[in-house]
């Protein structure tokens, strides 16, 4: 996977540059392409994402442990780059990961690495966040004792994403947030309406219909790439020139 041309260009480097979709990349790095390698100018995989603005791959290497530290043959590493040539966007999304979770203390930095258990976390968190916010909504005390119910679930929140959700896992919560939905959904209706279900009637009929047709407008949703920006060959030439 590590073949190069004669300017030292990889596989992984052409997936950076002209492919703006998942699975190229991955299964380069699959076969443990090497996520580090520099062509003759010193431009690592990394670069040619800032550079011909693909954040779907450099989400990709990033993730995969890709080094931010390795410089150009001017002296650039791929933030540099980002900031030189005023990509924001870019920019902004290598800092998020340079920032990484060191302000934790230890434990919680354990907890932030393991992410069989925060992807676990992620996908049942909403369970109770759609349970707990029914639980409120229906309680019958003073509205300031709801808001504050509800400001304790954001709080609670926020320092879980501090150390929990963040872009590995949040690839998650569509499907999470929708199962809960669901779950809660299925399990009132069979329990407050339960002689209405079991009477097949057309009430039950229609419920069914319609959340059948949910789960698959989602599913549609979710497992279909909702579009890709692919520059053209006009700016791409230029790019390269650039670069």
């Amino acid at each position: 996977p590590d073949f190069r041309d004669k300017s030292g260009t990889t596989p992984l480097m052409f997936a950076a540059q002209r492919v703006h979709s998942r699975d190229p990349a991955q299964l380069l790095i699959t076969f443990n392409a090497n996520l580090n390698a520099q062509d003759s100018k010193g431009n690592t995989p990394l670069h040619y994402t800032v550079a011909f603005n693909n954040a779907t791959v450099m989400d990709i290497l990033l993730n995969k442990g890709a080094s931010q530290n390795i410089p150009n043959n001017k002296g650039q590493t791929a933030l540099d780059l980002a900031i030189d040539r005023k990509k924001t966007n870019a920019a902004n999304f290598l800092q998020s990961f340079q920032d990484g979770k060191e302000y934790l203390p230890s434990i919680f930095r354990s907890i932030a690495r393991n992410k069989e258990f925060k992807k676990f976390f992620t996908r049942l968190y909403p369970f109770f966040v759609v349970y707990y916010l029914i639980y409120v909504i229906q309680l019958s005390g003073h509205w300031f004792w709801k808001i504050l119910y509800i400001g304790f679930l954001y709080g609670t929140t926020y320092v879980f994403r501090l150390i929990i959700f963040d872009r590995w896992t949040t690839r998650y919560v569509p499907m999470a947030v929708a199962t809960a939905l669901f779950f809660w959904l299925y399990t009132t209706w069979f329990i407050y309406f339960r002689p209405i279900v079991f009477d097949f009637s057309i009430y039950t009929l229609t419920f069914i219909m319609v959340t059948m047709l949910s789960w698959y407008n989602f599913y549609k949703s979710y497992a279909t790439d909702p579009g890709i920006l692919v520059q053209n060959k006009e700016s791409m030439k230029t790019e390269k020139f650039r670069f």
